[in-house]
């Protein structure tokens, strides 16, 4: 197993697995799967075919290796030490290209051999929440716990209001003590500057 992690909610236990297998025991194990015990089973299969880009790997892989036997070469029969430093600049160049190409090439190898399985197994937790709408309950049913928790809605609403009120409420009263003052000299002031 690769990987593995798990998840609970108010409706379900669950788990995802990922596993590699095998390519030649991979169509077993997914038999073994079906196998199993379940209420319900869903299963997607997905291929990718590498066999183009693993050809197209081998011929550049072919080529950098002609480059490095050749500044090899080179290197053997440089005279000045500015040829050999350009040689070797170059060879190192190659050379990480080169592992470049035989990693990816060892990562496709492993594919290739081994299937990547991600398996998903849940179990749904049967709700203790009377109020909780599910599709097994009649349509009445339904439609009066929708409603009551329409209501319920609405007064929750009117109540954060009536909280959110309650909390300004001193500062529109410290505003009003300070404002009433300040917009009387205001006007006052006004006043006095048209009568003159």
């Amino acid at each position: 197993m690769l990987q593995f992690s798990d998840q609970k909610s108010d409706y379900e236990l669950g788990g995802n697995f990922t596993f590699k297998v095998p390519a030649n025991g991979f169509m077993d194990f997914m038999k073994q799967l079906g196998q199993m015990e379940h209420t319900k089973y869903e299963r997607q299969l997905q291929g990718q075919d590498v066999t183009e880009e693993y050809v197209d790997l081998a011929s550049r892989l072919k080529a950098k290796q002609v480059v490095e036997k050749r500044l090899l070469g080179f290197m053997d029969k440089a005279v000045n030490a500015g040829d050999l430093l350009k040689f070797s600049s170059q060879l190192a160049e190659v050379q990480e290209q080169i592992e470049q190409i035989q990693g990816r090439m060892r990562y496709l190898d492993q594919n290739v051999a081994y299937s990547t399985v991600s398996l998903r197994l849940y179990q749904p937790i049967e709700s203790t929440d009377p109020g909780l709408v599910t599709k097994d309950k009649p349509f009445t049913e339904r439609m009066g716990i929708t409603l009551q928790k329409s209501m319920d809605a609405v007064v929750v609403f009117f109540q954060g209001l009536v909280l959110v009120l309650i909390a300004i409420f001193p500062f529109i009263v410290i505003l009003l003590i300070v404002g009433i003052p300040l917009l009387y000299y205001y006007r006052k002031q006004k006043r006095k500057k048209i009568d003159l």
